[in-house]
């Protein structure tokens, strides 16, 4: 009964977690921007609930199976379906502005502070390499782990040079 809202929204929300855990901000607003999305099409089918008209997934009739008709007579808030349809529709637009709103404070605060990327990627145009840009981009750039030059060999071998 719950699977259908909880696998479309199962996805979206560990894709957002694991693009925060990495660090990766793009990733990260536009897996939100996923996520809010869908709660637009959940909200559909909660405002469907009472009348029952939409198709449902997997071919079933509405008239025996509708998920969120059963949801809100279980918990007596069926009267109330487009009500909770219109909050879940807001929740994401708000999430969704929410994640605009972060990337942008956060590519603004990165352009400000000079940012770590920033910086890094001036360094790679003008050539000029810090140790450990140079560093990352021997461990980053390798091409199969047995050929792979091991972290602590890449320092080491940045040091050397310098």
């Amino acid at each position: 009964m719950y699977g259908g809202t909880l696998g479309q929204l199962a996805f979206p929300v560990a894709a957002t977690a694991s693009f925060r855990v990495r660090r990766h901000p793009a990733s990260f607003a536009r897996c939100a921007v996923w996520t809010g999305e869908n709660f637009f099409n959940i909200a559909v089918y909660m405002a469907d609930a009472r009348a029952m008209r939409l198709p449902l997934v997997g071919g079933l009739d509405p008239e025996l199976a509708h998920d969120w008709n059963e949801i809100f007579s279980r918990w007596g808030v069926l009267r109330w379906d487009v009500t909770i349809a219109h909050a879940v529709r807001l929740a994401g637009w708000a999430a969704i502005l929410a994640a605009w709103g972060w990337l942008a404070w956060r590519w603004r605060q990165d352009r400000e502070e000079g940012g770590a990327l920033a910086t890094e990627a001036r360094a790679q145009s003008s050539g000029t390499f810090s140790r450990r840009a140079t560093a990352r981009y021997a461990y980053s750039s390798r091409t199969s782990r047995s050929t792979a030059m091991p972290r602590a060999c890449a320092f080491q071998a940045c040091r050397a040079a310098s």
